[in-house]
């Protein structure tokens, strides 16, 4: 169970410095070149940025939090809401190989999450470490695959919940236009969850396995394209879905009474348009954006009404000649009936060497 809001909007990343022995002189290596066509479509942001796949997993967490509240002996009928404030900490870094076309890659990212006081308000602690291995196809294609770890520690007022997982992923980025492109991933975690009341006394460890999958359309355009787009600056729009299956297994509890596991099934859809300046390198870039999002299916939905989002995002983002990227997003998420608030502020940061 996730119960983090682990985003990493790495935003508008740039230029990764070339490897160390470079192209003759007036040249641009292999993956320089396809990190222009990919950037310029606005791919490389989605690829770096992990908000949806977060917020899916936060998501599923609370509601697995507040279900087992409320079916418990003491657990409070009704009025659930939801109010969370995040902070969260991504650091990417890629090491360019000689063929000049690939990266082998590291990311870390530390997420703490509080809530407001609330019927089943829960803090939440989640580190995750990849390794990855990034491959630039062709002048408008790339492959990533990586796997790692994830640690989460969720604490409310009746029950704490402990996850580790192996994550294995599998990226796709396409420029599919001078205008459009298509950002995909699919995601399989193996893990254990652990979940102990506490007034109980009891503890129960089940299988945790869920296979997630994300595709964008993403869109690019300037005033050169629409006349009402302000001149130095991009218009992005974006439309999107996520689907998510998982099963937590059968097992027993320490009193060796049966805990049957079931399915769960999740998902989106999101559309959005962020507007951001263009700006070369060593100059800072803001961007906003505006959206909507969906949850079209969820299996524990029990409890609480809100599965429509407005989406708002501001930010700052800053790119070296080198090849460093630096942003700070916020990112919030705010329920059409009032019962669900996500405010998550991002600093993530993109070294090449």
């Amino acid at each position: 169970m996730n119960s983090a809001i682990y985003a990493a909007l790495a935003a508008l990343v740039a230029l990764p410095a070339a490897a160390q022995d470079g192209p003759p002189r007036g040249t641009l290596p292999p993956n320089v070149v396809t990190q222009i066509n990919l950037g310029g479509a606005g791919l490389l942001p989605l690829f770096y940025a992990d908000n949806q796949f977060g917020l899916t997993q936060s998501r599923n967490g609370e509601s697995r939090a507040r279900i087992g509240d409320a079916s418990g002996p003491d657990g409070p009928v009704g009025d659930y809401q939801h109010s969370s404030h995040a902070v969260t900490l991504p650091v990417t870094l890629r090491y360019g190989l000689p063929d000049q076309k690939s990266f082998v890659t590291f990311k870390g990212v530390y997420n703490r999450k509080n809530e407001d006081p609330n019927l089943t308000s829960a803090e939440a602690r989640l580190t995750n470490f990849l390794l990855g291995y990034q491959y630039f196809f062709s002048p408008t294609g790339m492959v990533a695959a990586s796997i790692g770890t994830n640690e989460l520690e969720s604490n409310a007022p009746a029950v704490k919940v402990e996850r580790e997982s192996v994550d294995l992923r599998l990226d796709y980025l396409q420029r599919l236009s001078d205008n459009w492109g298509f950002a995909g991933r699919v995601l399989y975690s193996m893990g254990d969850t652990t979940l102990t009341v506490k007034k109980a006394g009891l503890k129960v460890k089940q299988n945790d396995d869920y296979v997630y999958a994300q595709a964008e359309v993403a869109g690019n355009f300037t005033k050169k394209d629409a006349d009402f787009i302000p001149a130095g600056y991009a218009l992005r729009p974006l439309v999107g879905f996520s689907l998510q299956d998982g099963t937590l297994g059968d097992a027993k509890n320490n009193f060796g009474g049966d805990v049957y596991g079931k399915d769960e099934n999740t998902g989106s859809v999101w559309a959005k348009g962020t507007l951001t300046k263009l700006a070369p390198p060593g100059k800072i870039a803001p961007f906003g954006t505006l959206g909507i999002e969906h949850v079209y299916k969820d299996s524990n939905k029990a409890f609480i009404d809100d599965d429509t989002y407005t989406v708002l995002g501001l930010g700052v983002a800053y790119q070296s000649k080198g090849g460093t990227n630096l942003s700070l997003t916020y990112d919030g998420r705010h329920g059409f009936n009032g019962k669900r608030e996500y405010n998550s502020v991002v600093a993530a940061a993109v070294f090449t060497f």
